[in-house]
């Protein structure tokens, strides 16, 4: 089972920052996980809700400024260190390659067109350099990943859902899927199994505790989205549900 640092490592740091970057690959945490979002002037950006106010106190939204506007706004910080402002996509996807990490890169579609939003970050992702073998491209739009798999037959696609009933299975079948990324709170061993038998990486979030997995086949999992993945994985180790 493999640790990704949700929002790179988001009870660690602030959320979607380029101290995330540096946090996961300290504690040699491999994969990471960041949220795309489009400015006004279709950057991509690493942000994850519509509107700034939760992590900047700024009310306006995201697609109201642009790229170079969004990257001077620092983001709200409960920890010591240098201040950590919204980052190009461009820039964060490089710096984790950088550190060798492996991405997930999950598209937030929010009220723009799905074909904005996913070529915002087809063009972040070519500008950074990455490999498409060290990334994933995810989203809970099933209309973005349709359109990444056209326009990039080769990236490998994770569909995000809150339950596994919720996905026809003919979506399933069809998509060329990877992965498919389900929420932990609705989650069962049945949905779990499903799911490996049709060949896909099962990817849960947002997994707080390790007893949070106790009653699940953890053999099956192939990794968990944690907000803090260093804590997470000590408590499995502690518990012997990871070695």
């Amino acid at each position: 089972m493999e640790f990704i640092a949700h929002r790179g490592s988001a009870d660690r740091v602030p959320e979607n920052s380029f101290a995330g970057i540096h946090f996961t690959a300290c504690y040699q945490i491999k994969q990471i996980e960041c949220d795309v979002s489009v400015a006004s002037d279709g950057t991509a950006v690493i942000f994850h809700d519509k509107c700034l106010q939760r992590m900047t106190g700024d009310p306006r939204s995201v697609s109201s400024l642009a790229g170079h506007e969004l990257t001077q706004i620092p983001l709200v910080s409960h920890w010591p260190g240098p201040t950590q402002y919204i980052p190009l996509a461009k820039d964060w996807i490089r710096e984790a390659a950088r550190y060798g990490l492996f991405v997930h890169l999950e598209i937030k579609v929010h009220d723009q067109q799905v074909e904005r939003a996913v070529e915002a970050a087809l063009e972040a992702l070519d500008e950074s350099g990455l490999l498409p073998s060290q990334v994933r491209v995810s989203s809970f739009s099933l209309d973005a990943i349709q359109l990444i798999r056209c326009r990039r037959p080769g990236l490998g696609l994770g569909l995000a859902a809150d339950k596994l009933s919720g996905v026809a299975t003919e979506t399933l079948e069809t998509l060329g899927l990877t992965s498919i990324h389900l929420d932990i709170r609705f989650l069962d061993p049945l949905a779990v199994e499903l799911a490996a038998d049709r060949g896909l990486k099962v990817c849960v979030y947002t997994v707080h505790s390790a007893r949070q997995l106790a009653s699940l086949p953890v053999n099956l999992i192939d990794s968990v989205f944690t907000d803090d993945p260093v804590a997470l994985l000590d408590e499995m180790k502690t518990l012997k549900i990871f070695k």
